[in-house]
């Protein structure tokens, strides 16, 4: 899946909107910060790690908001199906662990793939 790109590379254009998607959901269940890992098993290190704080909320929020139109417009990029898709870990600023705590279906740390 990597072939000659780097794991920074694959992330930001094959995953970008997932990373932002995930952010997102953090944000809407209390976080004050999201921190999103991915790391590729064929190349674990370096491990591609973006944070992000709530005042980047709007701008989170404009950017899926513009894909998604993007997308019913029809103008969207396919991606090819891939067997080696990276495990992805977000965990949330500890400020929002109260609220978290409320809804114990959503852990503080999650790891996905």
């Amino acid at each position: 899946m990597l072939e000659d790109a780097t794991p920074e590379e694959v992330i930001e254009r094959d995953y970008h909107l997932q990373r932002l998607v995930y952010a997102l959901a953090c944000f809407r269940a209390g976080a004050e910060e999201v921190e999103v890992v991915y790391q590729f098993l064929e190349r674990p290190d370096p491990a591609v790690t973006t944070s992000f704080v709530r005042s980047e909320l709007p701008g989170l929020e404009a950017e899926l908001s513009e894909a998604i139109a993007r997308i019913q417009e029809g103008v969207f990029k396919r991606r090819r199906a891939s067997s080696s898709a990276p495990a992805v870990r977000f965990s949330t600023s500890s400020a929002a662990g109260p609220r978290l705590r409320q809804h114990p279906e959503i852990p503080a740390e999650v790891a996905v793939g």
